[in-house]
């Protein structure tokens, strides 16, 4: 697990359920793209699935991070082969042939009161991987609340695509494969 921003590869288009996506990986060792977050202060919300607000001024490297990331990822796309270009859909193929650049990926972090926030979206509940700060297994979301988090993020493709009202036609897909909690009252 990397700490810090690994470079990238654009390979292989698939389509999920019609969608299209471009998976990626590290260019030095061939696997998915991994990041460990520092300790963030925050806590879950579950709607219809589990959620944490981080905002840039909680934890500035994880911003850094995700923004390095996408910068990698906006650049590659500009430079999308043509065997991948062929197989996505036509708007997003003509937005990347235009190379506008900052109409091309939807930025992860969202501009909020002057500060910028994501929102770290879990994998699957069954799927996620979560531990208390000693190492003993989470059995339930429910046992989560405010406190301290380190995350582990895998950022293995982009979604390419409509997006709402936007006039993005990519996006990183980053999703928290697992995570260490510590509670801790809003007072510490």
């Amino acid at each position: 697990m990397l700490s810090s921003v690994p470079v990238v590869e654009l390979r292989n288009h698939y389509q999920f359920n019609g969608f299209h996506f471009i998976t990626l990986f590290q260019s030095d060792t061939n696997d998915v793209p991994y990041y460990s977050t520092p300790t963030i202060r925050t806590h879950p919300s579950m709607k219809s699935q589990l959620i944490f607000p981080v905002t840039s001024n909680q934890c500035l490297p994880l911003y850094e991070a995700v923004t390095s990331m996408e910068h990698q990822i906006v650049q590659r796309l500009l430079q999308i082969n043509v065997d991948i270009r062929e197989k996505i859909p036509q708007h997003v193929s003509s937005k990347i042939m235009n190379g506008d650049a900052s109409a091309l990926l939807r930025p992860n972090y969202q501009s909020s009161n002057g500060n910028f926030v994501v929102w770290l979206k879990a994998i699957e509940q069954d799927n996620l991987q979560m531990y208390t700060w000693n190492g003993d297994r989470i059995a339930n979301v429910s046992e989560l609340g405010y406190g301290e988090y380190q995350f582990v993020l895998r950022m293995s493709k982009i979604f390419l695509g409509f997006h709402g009202e936007t006039p993005y036609v990519a996006s990183l897909q980053m999703r928290v494969v697992k995570l260490r909690y510590r509670a801790i009252s809003k007072e510490e």
